[in-house]
């Protein structure tokens, strides 16, 4: 454990808080490593401007969160991204308050505590000793081709945004009297006798007038109305169609695609290096540092040999005693100053003294470590196959513009039809949420439905989709949203009156049923006028999962009863049907918790008090910035 301490107090214990990151409270880690597509701003606020590129981001993210969280047992209807899109711009819209409150506050992260919570992280934990693996991390900041800075900033701000949360929320406190009545309410018990009104035995009883239904499909009549919906004729070109056997791949195309590769994996190359570090701090200063340095360099230069000099000299508690060994590491992963020095070396050397924000080292390139690089031969053929690839997309891009001219000019298809040998094909009837196949694409419906298409009878517009071409449709039918014939939905009428009116009577019995118990009427002529039997419950709890819990909610607004007087309501359950609450009698909780405990349950408390804090002080940011949507 002190070992694990003295890490932290190192500089290279310092290096890691450039590099990691906890698990964000409004994002995941992964949606780091996400390129941006678009980078439009969709939300502004203050100032601080939201893209759709991180809304779509963080769209994915919360999606794959949810399948991994449901196992995959989850209804793609809940996924969409219109469902997810307004819960993420508030989170959105809350983290960059955030950000601005934590600035106003002046906040500040200690290095520390990030190194220690990363260094605990599983994605980051050797497999095989569970601890944590420096060469993990760089492997997947690689991969990514992340910006070392980009990172950090992600991690102090998510860090920051945390403490600014427990700063609120932490706030809060209950006293010693107020738990007592907390927790001796919470723990009261109440008598009870419930009658239930079912709606639904009054429906088949419930008689309907030919006027009745003709008002009630009046009324309603938004709720009869089928879709608009329509078939268009279309053209489809994708990549596939410029797809040609017959294009020659030059061999110098193959090499020049083949060189670039092969040095986009040279520079991944990782170094081994080994330094000797005198800090600048508050009890060392900058001259006193360069002084112990400078001494360093002597010895080495004098012959003494360099881990020697590490295990004497060097202030990086962590390495000291390996001869100043950082392990591999890749370029960008520490100081710039350090890295570029690093970088310039040939195994073995040694440079001269390096400053950098932690103080004065001097660095020694101890090996080096080069990806494998594969055969031309062994690649030759996924290289052709590539660069046809991308000469059709460039061929598809050129026609887009010709295409895009055709299809404003023409009053039909058949000319872009003819011009590209592609067929015009028809969909299936679809709505302005879309379709099926390549009209499950919302761009396609919202050019279907567009004034141009569907009022002016034109071709659309050339419409790049996100993964089938580039479509030019036209309308070929319309069908209008319409009311539906009160003969067509007959029977839903019916069903939905009948509904209405048994929740109505249910309703009204249960009023009924109310008054009679306050003016003294017996529980049993009750059950004989209604048909229904008084359920006795004694003792219900708060907590109580077996009565409905809007039932359990309402026994417990009512006020105790009052000598002779009865205490009773109704309430609305979901499904229609009416519950009468006749309470009888009430027992007081008590407070029979330990010093130990009432301890715990204080902090539940004061924690609960603190959520709510923390929401009115959200709140009160949101209310007094300036937020606009594009």
């Amino acid at each position: 454990m002190q070992g694990f301490r003295d890490l932290l107090k190192g500089w290279f214990g310092k290096v890691l808080l450039t590099i990691f990151i906890l698990p964000f409270a409004f994002f995941g880690i992964q949606g780091l490593f996400q390129a941006n597509a678009r980078n439009d701003v969709s939300i502004v606020v203050d100032g601080d401007e939201i893209t759709n590129s991180v809304i779509d981001r963080t769209i994915e993210q919360q999606r794959q969160n949810l399948v991994q969280r449901m196992g995959g047992n989850i209804d793609p209807s809940f996924l969409s991204a219109d469902l997810l899109r307004p819960g993420v711009e508030d989170s959105l819209i809350q983290k960059s308050l955030l950000k601005s409150a934590v600035v106003n506050e002046g906040m500040y992260l200690p290095q520390e505590k990030v190194s220690a919570f990363i260094r605990e992280m599983p994605m980051f934990l050797d497999e095989v000793s569970g601890k944590y693996s420096q060469e993990k991390l760089e492997r997947v900041l690689v991969q990514a081709g992340y910006s070392g800075q980009m990172f950090v900033n992600e991690i102090t701000q998510s860090l920051l945004i945390e403490q600014l949360q427990k700063g609120v929320a932490g706030s809060a406190f209950v006293t010693a009297d107020e738990l007592k009545s907390i927790v001796m309410l919470d723990g009261q018990k109440r008598d009870v006798a419930t009658l239930t009104i079912s709606a639904k035995t009054y429906e088949e009883s419930v008689e309907l007038a030919e006027g009745e239904l003709l008002a009630y499909y009046t009324s309603h009549s938004e709720q009869y109305k089928s879709q608009e919906k329509v078939k268009v004729d279309f053209v489809n070109l994708t990549i596939d169609d410029f797809k040609n056997d017959d294009v020659v791949i030059t061999e110098e195309e193959i090499v020049d695609r083949f060189d670039s590769e092969s040095e986009a994996l040279r520079k991944k190359e990782r170094r081994r290096a080994s330094h000797i570090l005198v800090e600048i701090n508050d009890d060392q200063s900058e001259e006193e540092a360069l002084e112990k340095i400078k001494s360093a360099k002597a010895k080495l230069d004098s012959g003494v040999d360099f881990d020697q000099v590490a295990q004497e000299m060097s202030e990086d508690i962590a390495t000291a005693r390996s001869g100043g060994d950082l392990g591999f590491g890749a370029k960008g992963i520490y100081d710039p100053s350090f890295d570029d020095a690093l970088f310039a070396l040939d195994k073995g050397e040694v440079t001269d003294i390096v400053r950098t924000e932690f103080g004065y080292h001097i660095v020694k390139l101890v090996e080096v470590e080069t990806p494998d690089l594969p055969l031309i031969d062994a690649e030759r053929g996924r290289l052709v196959a590539e660069l046809k690839s991308e000469k059709a997309e460039e061929e598809l891009a050129i026609a887009l513009d010709e295409v895009s001219r055709l299809a404003f000019e023409s009053g039909d298809l058949s000319v872009i039809s003819e011009q590209f040998g592609i067929d015009i094909q028809s969909s299936d009837w679809f709505t302005r949420n879309g379709g099926v196949g390549i009209f499950a694409d919302k761009s396609l419906s919202d050019a279907a439905f567009s004034e141009v298409v569907l009022e002016d009878q034109k071709n659309s517009e050339a419409i790049e989709t996100s993964s089938n071409g580039v479509v030019v449709l036209r309308v070929a039918e319309h069908e209008k949203a319409k009311t539906l014939s009160l003969e067509g939905v007959r029977s839903r009428v019916v069903a939905a009156l009948k509904k209405q009116k048994s929740a109505e009577k249910a309703e009204a019995d249960a009023a009924a049923v109310v008054a009679a118990v306050e003016s003294g009427a017996s529980t049993n002529d009750i059950e004989s006028q209604y048909s229904t039997k008084w359920q006795v419950s004694d003792a219900v709890a708060r907590q109580n999962s077996t009565l409905d819990r809007g039932v359990v909610n309402k026994i417990f607004e009512l006020p105790k009863p009052v000598e002779d007087k009865k205490t009773v309501a109704s309430v609305r359950l979901a499904n229609g049907d009416w519950v009468v609450v006749l309470l009888t009698g009430v027992k007081e909780g008590g407070y029979t918790l330990s010093d130990k405990e009432g301890e715990q349950m204080g902090n539940i408390v004061a924690g609960r008090f603190g959520k709510t804090d923390f929401e009115g002080y959200l709140a009160t940011l949101k209310d007094s910035a300036s937020i606009t949507r594009q």
